[in-house]
């Protein structure tokens, strides 16, 4: 394919940043939002919010198991093109194009 470039290192940065930020994501768990129902000042009030931190802690471990597969599927790629592009280079009596 003429002109058809893959960019390996943004791959990688892209799969390493992705990766990282599911990291920290994961360090804050909405469960932690927690108080009595005095701090809230009403306890009907203080139910849905507990049940609303629920909910959403329920979407960020939805959004971590996405993300982690979308970061290995980049990284995933950026290995398989970089490999595809050493075996290239190799075949025809050349060093890596990396």
């Amino acid at each position: 394919m003429d002109g058809f470039t893959v960019d390996v290192e943004a791959l990688t940065a892209a799969g390493q940043g992705i990766t990282d930020l599911m990291g920290k994501l994961d360090q804050k768990k909405v469960q932690d939002i927690d108080c009595d129902s005095g701090a809230v000042g009403h306890d009907r009030l203080a139910g849905s919010l507990e049940n609303f931190c629920d909910r959403w802690q329920i979407g960020v471990e939805n959004l971590l198991s996405d993300g982690a597969q979308i970061a290995q599927r980049l990284l995933d790629s950026a290995s398989e093109y970089s490999r595809r592009d050493d075996e290239a280079a190799a075949a025809m009596g050349g060093g890596g194009g990396g």
